[in-house]
């Protein structure tokens, strides 16, 4: 677990430094420590829907309340893929780091799932060779408290790789790129966009 969120962070710090000036909070100073617990205590998790292209997050509104149909209670589930969200609960947090560390724009990155394609445990028990999907939900803020960006990268790979650090070093720059991407497009003017 250790590897694969430091390994994460890493990729996504030096990708954004190919452009930014950076600032990580995953190291091992006291005041990076304190500053993580104020963090998870001044933001909160929401599932929702993946942002469409244009970078603004969807409301959820295709789930259906429960029903009772033949004396059964049924819920209706949604299909769409959903990512978690990171909300701002401390109107205060931004304008913290900002002074303690003259960043003006925020990556939280809210989840990171290894799951296994479908099927693909079946191909594995009968030693063909299976795929692997790393997710990560993350949430780009600015100074202001507006949501820049959000979603989930996403980047397949074999079943076969088994080592944290070949995963991390061999697919999660891939994903860092995205995010980055992602947010050099959210932040681009239309004008721009269209030439």
């Amino acid at each position: 677990q250790y590897a694969f969120r430091s390994g994460l962070d890493l990729c996504v710090a030096a990708e954004f430094k190919k452009k930014f000036s950076v600032v990580s909070l995953l190291n091992d100073t006291g005041a990076s420590v304190r500053d993580q617990h104020y963090i998870y205590a001044s933001i909160a998790y929401h599932p929702e829907v993946v942002p469409v292209p244009d970078g603004k997050v969807q409301k959820d509104e295709s789930v259906n309340k429960p029903k009772i149909q033949n004396g059964q209670l049924t819920v209706a589930t949604n299909e769409q893929n959903k990512f978690m969200n990171v909300k701002i609960t401390n109107p205060n947090l931004l304008s913290t780091l900002n002074k303690t560390y003259g960043t003006e724009v925020f990556v939280f990155i809210g989840e990171l799932d290894l799951k296994t394609q479908g099927g693909s445990a079946e191909k594995t028990s009968g030693g063909g060779e299976s795929a692997r999907t790393a997710y990560v939900h993350y949430s780009i803020y600015d100074l202001k408290g507006n949501l820049v960006t959000a979603g989930l990268a996403t980047m397949n790979f074999p079943a076969s790789a088994n080592d944290p650090k070949k995963i991390v070093n061999s697919y999660f720059t891939g994903i860092a790129q995205k995010i980055k991407n992602d947010y050099l497009n959210a932040i681009t003017p239309k004008t721009e966009k269209g030439n």
